[in-house]
């Protein structure tokens, strides 16, 4: 401020005190305070120049006025006046240099926090280059996966497909946004795959396998393996993320190799058939014919020992005791062979199972294998032979023979075992045959040796009556067999 704007303000403010003392108005009051809220810096108002001007302007209106105005009102007025003013210089002047101080302090503060700022923008934008590299990494692999990655909102509408839709169903990802993915599905598989989506969008995250039919674009079927999860609450994604694989050749490959089963089976039950059906043939031919010879021919040395011992006594009256136990010994082996005969005989086809049963052929096989081997059996069935041939045919019931044959011949053969359980029961609708020892324990590698012949016949056999069987063992504490078989009761007796 020059010298001339400082009088010209000074000449202001002597005319405003005046009015205000004389009247006390308000306007002159604030026209006077105005000048007293100057800079208070080399070219401003200082608190002398308000007091020298206050004094200067006092003494003329006392002297002007003396007589007319009341001198103690005036004094009050002119007291009031410059203590507010002189205060409002004072704080004016401490409140400038505490706004200094501020200021200096708010600057530190600023600058520190320009420089976070700096190093958040700098994280930001690493982070910002990271996101972008990530999407880029992402949107890779998408666009590259063998697998078909699809969104679908909570109707089942694609909202985005990526590009290997072209290759497994043969539509561009544009072809089929908007459209409905139940619409591809194969008529036999849509109900179940809506049940499960509709159960799937009622729990977030929650995550499903499924296997279905979907029409390619050239209209042949393709089988689909999916795995949907529920995104449908997620910040980004807002909907059903399906990652599906092409399994149709897998799928025509098991179909394949199940018919190629199918026909081993029936091959292998045929040749089951054949040889029982040989076996039933040499045992009767061995009966028939090796039987009777035998028996004949044990009738025969009968005859003859007596006609030659009683031609000895009467032209040689001496000892025959020698002669005789020749044709004792004779006679003995003949039963014996008789013996062996019958046992491969029943061996061959058990008689005792088409004669009395199934229970009664167990019993008979658990005695002659006592006799040969000293293992002890127990046995316990809650069923008798008229459920079991009311159930069974006669070729079922001979199939499950031959597995019971072939547990026990496996258990004199490798288990060292001393006692063997057998337990023949019925469950409802099922029918469980358990076979327990006490041997050594089959191993695992043992069960599921390819060359464990007798194994793999028992489970084939199984598998002929629509029955599983599993075998366990623990080592020193035995083996178990377990035939499980569905109740026939349409069987042909």
């Amino acid at each position: 401020m020059n010298d001339s704007e400082h009088k010209i303000q000074s000449s202001d403010f002597v005319s405003a005190l005046e009015k205000y003392l004389l009247n006390e108005d308000e306007e002159s009051l604030n026209i006077a305070y105005e000048f007293g809220r100057l800079p208070t810096n080399e070219h401003g108002v200082t608190s002398l120049d308000i007091i020298q001007l206050h004094h200067q302007t006092l003494t003329r209106v006392v002297t002007k006025y003396q007589g007319k105005i009341d001198l103690e009102i005036l004094f009050l007025r002119a007291s009031k006046f410059i203590t507010e003013a002189l205060i409002s210089v004072e704080m004016r002047k401490q409140g400038f240099e505490s706004t200094v101080k501020q200021l200096r302090e708010q600057n530190k503060k600023l600058n520190r926090m320009n420089r976070r700022l700096e190093n958040e923008v700098r994280k930001r934008k690493r982070a910002l280059e990271l996101l972008v590299q990530s999407q880029e990494y992402t949107q890779s692999i998408v666009d590259n996966s063998l697998d078909l990655i699809a969104i679908l909102d909570d109707k089942g509408k694609f909202l985005f497909l990526s590009p290997s839709a072209k290759r497994i169903i043969g539509y561009k990802p544009e072809e089929l946004l908007g459209t409905s993915a139940f619409d591809l599905l194969h008529s036999g598989d849509v109900e179940i795959v809506k049940r499960l989506f509709s159960q799937g969008i009622q729990k977030p995250n929650y995550m499903d396998r499924a296997e279905y039919r979907i029409q390619h674009k050239d209209g042949s079927w393709r089988c689909l393996e999916s795995i949907a999860r529920n995104l449908l609450y997620h910040s980004s994604v807002h909907g059903v993320l399906i990652n599906s694989r092409d399994i149709t050749q897998r799928r025509q490959a098991e179909e394949g190799i199940r018919k190629s089963q199918a026909k081993l089976r029936k091959l292998t039950e045929r040749l089951e058939e054949v040889r029982e059906e040989e076996r039933l043939s040499i045992a009767r031919e061995i009966h028939d014919e090796l039987g009777q010879m035998l028996t004949v021919l044990k009738i025969d040395v009968s005859l003859l020992k007596d006609r030659v011992l009683k031609q000895i006594d009467v032209t040689n009256k001496s000892d025959n005791s020698e002669l005789e136990h020749i044709f004792m010994t004779l006679l003995e082996r003949i039963d014996v062979i008789i013996r062996s005969v019958q046992r491969i005989t029943n061996e061959l086809r058990p008689e005792v199972l088409d004669k009395l049963g199934l229970i009664d052929a167990i019993k008979w096989e658990m005695k002659h294998i006592k006799a040969r081997t000293e293992l002890e059996f127990a046995f316990q069935t809650n069923m008798d032979e008229d459920s079991l041939s009311q159930l069974f045919n006669s070729k079922q019931l001979l199939t499950i023979f031959r597995i019971f044959q072939e547990a026990v011949i496996n258990i004199v053969r490798h288990a060292g075992a001393t006692r063997v359980r057998i337990a023949l029961n019925r469950f409802d609708d099922d029918i469980q045959f358990h076979i327990i020892d006490n041997g050594r324990g089959i191993k695992h590698d043992e069960i599921h040796d390819l060359n464990s012949f007798g194994i793999l016949g028992m489970r084939e056999r199984a598998l002929t009556l629509g029955g599983d069987l599993e075998i366990s063992g623990l080592p020193d504490q035995g083996t178990e067999v377990i035939i499980s078989l569905p109740v026939n009761i349409d069987g042909d007796n």
